[in-house]
């Protein structure tokens, strides 16, 4: 599959040879570079795209999502700001914004854009997610958060997010045995997770007094971790 990418990018230069001022090849090459997380790559092309049509509300949306790839919410949010201001107001825009702001802490700016987004697409499983996310950073009401996770469940199932949420959320309420349930899913759906899992079993075991077993959950936790950075290194 990536070869099919590499692909097109090779055939939109191409067509750039031969007619330079065509924004959508370069919007295409954008999407490919995306497709092979080669995100400043991806900016650059985008880049050109919006110089020959700065008109485009899909251009700006397209490189303020790149720019969240980078974690570069700031520039992220310029972008997008940008698109919304050239006519485009859809879920995706009002989602992306909400979790770039979600990520620099602007928790109340984000939740009325995600609130805007879930106007708009109500089968948005992600959006209810976030939505419980940025609830339990502002201190709302713990079981409104709760309603969010599980109705984002409800739509998908198989969303292991808004499982692992809900779990961390239910030891807040001293309601371990949720919180066992919902983690242990999560990690079963994905085993990224493993990690954070692990760390809070650990949580929840040393709240029950069984210290023994913390320190078990705790220890596999940190040898996940020691493990993933020796990997990179």
């Amino acid at each position: 599959e990536l070869g099919l990418f590499q692909e097109a990018i090779k055939n939109y230069n191409e067509v750039i040879t031969y007619k330079s001022d065509c924004a959508l090849a370069y919007f295409l090459i954008g999407n490919a570079f995306k497709k092979l997380e080669c995100y400043t790559e991806s900016i650059e092309n985008y880049e050109n795209a919006i110089k020959l049509e700065p008109q485009k509300a899909d251009f700006y949306y397209a490189k303020g999502w790149a720019y969240t790839s980078l974690k570069q919410y700031q520039n992220a949010i310029f972008c997008y700001d940008k698109a919304i201001n050239l006519g485009l107001k859809d879920y995706n825009v009002f989602y992306e914004k909400s979790l770039a702001l979600y990520l620099l802490n602007d928790n109340q700016q984000a939740l009325e854009l995600i609130d805007k987004a879930i106007v708009i697409n109500q089968n948005g499983y992600e959006a209810y997610n976030l939505r419980g996310n940025i609830k339990l950073n502002l201190l709302l009401d713990i079981n409104d958060i709760i309603k969010d996770y599980t109705q984002a469940i409800q739509l998908n199932s198989f969303y292991s997010p808004a499982y692992f949420s809900r779990g961390t959320t239910y030891i807040l309420l001293c309601d371990y045995k949720a919180a066992f349930e919902n983690i242990n899913y999560s990690e079963l759906l994905d085993s990224k997770l493993t990690k954070s899992a692990c760390f809070n079993r650990g949580r929840i075991y040393r709240e029950l007094g069984d210290f023994d077993l913390a320190i078990t959950e705790f220890s596999k936790s940190i040898r996940i971790e020691e493990n993933s950075l020796h990997y990179y290194n």
